[in-house]
């Protein structure tokens, strides 16, 4: 779930100001992982959680929709992003942070439309062809 995902960055925001912190970003990241049991997915996408509030409004009509046919939606602004692969020893490799258009598919929960899944993060502008997200 996306909200799960979010809160492990809080942490992290000022650490990712400088390069040379990346080794304590890689520890937090590995020890989450590690606790979380999920070492076993050789791909992850983290966010800070300070954009928690920008994400669900992705599917609240600040996000646009990707097509005609189904319930995913791409943020209107670049958000912070961490994207890393992890090897066989839950060891975070590859780590690149940066700013890109976030993917989530949207669901009404609770009679509220709200991320309910993570796809992927973009350089790719959003396309307005399909109208906001609501």
């Amino acid at each position: 779930m996306l909200i799960f995902f979010l809160h492990i960055a809080a942490l992290l925001t000022q650490r990712t100001k400088n390069r040379k912190n990346f080794p304590v970003l890689y520890c937090s990241f590995y020890r989450y992982l590690q606790s979380k049991h999920l070492c076993n997915r050789p791909r992850q996408t983290f966010m800070e959680s300070r954009d928690l509030t920008q994400v669900k409004q992705i599917c609240q009509g600040d996000g646009w929709r990707q097509n005609s046919y189904n319930n995913l939606c791409i943020s209107d602004l670049r958000i912070q992003v961490y994207d890393f692969s992890v090897d066989n020893n839950c060891q975070v490799r590859n780590l690149d942070p940066g700013t890109r258009y976030v993917v989530v598919a949207c669901d009404v929960i609770e009679n509220v439309c709200r991320p309910s899944h993570f796809q992927k993060s973009t350089n790719r502008r959003p396309n307005r062809l399909y109208g906001r997200c609501r």
